[in-house]
């Protein structure tokens, strides 16, 4: 997923939201510029992700403290 678009059309979907648009809008609803707004706008990104070998893993810093 690349962004808070990208969860909305995925949410939309799965509970007919998007289906019933279509039906009402005749299928202008505007989704997929609102979807690409919202995914420049708010894009996933993880900053503390790690990759090895082609593996992700997000670092556990569960037992870390801060000398702050």
């Amino acid at each position: 997923m690349k962004g808070l678009g990208d969860s909305i059309e995925k949410f939309t979907k799965a509970t007919g939201i998007h289906q019933i648009v279509d039906k009402v809008t005749g299928g202008g609803c505007g989704c997929a510029k609102r979807k690409k707004k919202l995914n420049t706008l708010f894009p996933y990104t993880n900053k503390n992700k790690i990759t090895y070998h082609g593996i992700s893993k997000t670092p556990n810093l569960s037992g870390v403290t801060s000398n702050i």
